[in-house]
């Protein structure tokens, strides 16, 4: 997990304080952040865009800079050093990625400041038209101009962190979301947002006085070697530019040289690009409030899209209701509503009245993205009143502890499987529909849960059997020894439109030269004599996994006339789709059938 390091004499100006180093980091990790250490770094500064990057003593000097991608054969110069607070950055809360947004959670934890933190915005006058050219591509964009003090040095490194930090932790790697950020005194009139053909030329960020190409700046630019990626398989790339045609930026690649920030800048344009508006204005609204968090102005900018025009940024409140009652009863104190008020204001949210059912309602700032539900309110106030207050209670009963029967099926399993030379495997139980479906040869519709909000594009449906794992797991290791015998004992998922169920399976697998179905077959019946039942065996033809096998090498597992499973020979098109070269044997066994017939 990247890690954040945030200076404490900076924490200290923000909070208004000399607040001594220890307890900062204690009231930082009562807070709630994952907080390494307390240490002295060494400051270097990139040559090229002047970005400033620490570095603890015992690491070396940087030779790459993290936002522009300068190079520096010798490393950059030591600049001095500086006390930090190290923290592993938290990506359900990227409100505390930089001291600002730090500070601004702190001061209402310790009661400096408390309640909701405004954040106005004034109407602008600046807009920015869509070109229908870029929808294909990369069709969200949300704006803002800002004014600010003249930023100095380490405040132009701050505000590079912590776009890079959004880029990771918001942004997923900027496919979802990435930022621009410009000096406004050095663009011209309209702004537009258009797709430019890939020979197309401007002067990328950390390479003053070098015309590239869009092309160019994918293969030979270090930004673009590490994100071209995200704009494979077009044939025209999106641009910022201004009235005279001068190119801002190259989402999500990389900003132009002539617009970058520097030094004294004061008047900034700020956009964000996406293919998900929420992502792409919750981005928007983190950024702002935290550069704005201490002074500084915000006006809003039109977007003059196909068939709309929208005004950006919002930084209005939501609003989410709270139980007292079930507040009470998840923390385990009976907290007086005035003591919960209070709570709720230090962590910078406001109560603004009363549900009809005696709830209350609370106003969230926009920069809180990671509040979805009521228990992320209940969470609030339990870390307001602090962790380490609650009362330690003894268990009022205790009992004796009893083994699950599907886990004595599970250990019974494992021990035979491993007399037989097996190793046991653990896959993940989020996956994906071209692991999990294309690549089995299974249909879209095996009644998976599907994430309405997944971390990944590799992780997005829960798993339904776990036969795509073991094919994983083979794929990794296809240069390793053969033949490589495999098992794992885990749960997977099966969903309807209203419910779902979980679902303990077994699967046994093997790759090699000499894998085949008596191979699988004998494996499968050692393990069901050792659980001490006898399976019938039956051709497979008509089971949701069929297609995983090779007709005619295949067969059903029953018991008592119930199916318990399903073992064979992998098709050569999965093992062809995994690019895997040796044949593959595979079972996978129903354990809530097995435990049934054993009951």
């Amino acid at each position: 997990m990247p890690v954040v390091a945030i200076s404490t004499a900076r924490l200290r100006s923000l909070l208004g304080t000399e607040i001594e180093g220890k307890a900062l980091a204690e009231a930082i990790d009562f807070l709630g952040c994952d907080l390494e250490e307390l240490v002295e770094v060494h400051l270097f500064e990139c040559p090229a865009c002047g970005t400033i990057v620490y570095r603890l003593p015992r690491e070396a000097a940087p030779k790459t800079c993290e936002v522009c991608g300068h190079e520096e054969a010798g490393g950059f110069i030591d600049q001095g050093t500086d006390e930090v607070v190290r923290l592993d950055l938290l990506p359900a809360r990227p409100d505390l990625f930089d001291s600002a947004g730090l500070a601004r959670a702190l001061v209402g934890y310790l009661g400096i400041r408390t309640g909701l933190p405004p954040y106005p915005v004034e109407d602008g006058e600046l807009s920015v038209t869509v070109d229908p050219s870029v929808l294909a591509v990369r069709p969200e964009i949300a704006c803002a101009e800002l004014t600010v003090p003249p930023l100095d040095q380490a405040g132009l490194a701050e505000a590079f962190h912590l776009q890079e930090h959004l880029h990771w932790a918001v942004g997923r790697g900027r496919k979802k979301a990435s930022i621009g950020a410009y000096d406004l005194e050095a663009i011209e009139g309209e702004i537009t947002y258009t797709a430019l053909a890939p020979d197309h030329e401007f002067v990328p960020l950390g390479m003053p006085g070098r015309m590239m190409s869009l092309a160019d700046i994918l293969t030979k630019h270090p930004k673009g070697r590490v994100f071209k990626d995200l704009l494979a398989g077009y044939d025209a790339y999106p641009v910022l530019q201004d009235a005279r045609g001068q190119v801002l930026s190259m989402p999500p690649i990389i900003n132009s040289e002539e617009t970058r920030l520097r030094p004294g800048t004061s008047h900034i344009f700020l956009d964000v690009t996406g293919h998900d508006r929420r992502v792409v204005d919750d981005t928007l609204a983190l950024v702002l409030t935290s550069i704005c968090h201490v002074t500084g102005s915000i006006k809003s900018v039109k977007i003059h899209r196909p068939g709309e025009t929208r005004v950006t940024p919002d930084l209005t409140p939501f609003t989410r209701t709270l139980s007292p009652e079930r507040t009470t009863k998840l923390i385990g104190v009976d907290l007086t509503e005035e003591e919960m008020t209070s709570c709720l204001s230090r962590m910078r949210l406001d109560v603004t009245g009363r549900a009809a059912n005696g709830d209350f309602e609370v106003a969230i700032p926009r920069y809180r993205v990671d509040v979805k539900h009521e228990v992320d309110l209940i969470e609030d106030v339990a870390i307001a009143y602090g962790y380490h207050n609650l009362p330690s209670l003894l268990v009022p009963t205790m009992t004796v502890g009893q083994e699950l029967p599907q886990t004595a099926i599970g250990r019974k399993a494992r021990r035979t499987l491993v007399g037989l030379g097996f190793v046991e495997v653990m896959s993940f139980v989020l996956t994906n529909r071209e692991e999990h479906l294309t690549r089995m040869r299974l249909p879209e519709d095996v009644r998976q849960a599907k994430l309405l909000n997944p971390i990944s594009v590799h992780q997005e449906i829960v798993r339904t059997n776990l036969l795509s794992g073991l094919m994983s797991i083979f794929a990794l290791n296809k240069t390793r020894e053969m033949p490589q015998p495999i098992f794992e004992v885990g749960e997977v998922v099966r969903a309807t439109e209203d419910d779902s169920t979980q679902h303990l399976r077994l699967a046994i697998g093997e790759m090699g030269p000499r894998s085949d179905y008596a191979r699988i077959r004998s494996v499968t019946d050692s393990v069901f004599r050792e659980l001490g039942l006898t399976i019938d065996v039956s051709p497979l033809t008509d089971h949701e996994l069929a297609p995983v096998f090779l007709p005619g090498r295949a067969a059903v597992i029953g018991l008592n006339g119930e199916t318990a499973g399903v073992m064979g020979e992998v098709a050569p098109e999965v093992i062809t789709a995994w690019s895997l070269d040796h044949p593959v044997v595979v079972a996978e066994l129903d354990a809530d059938v097995v435990l049934a017939n054993l009951i």
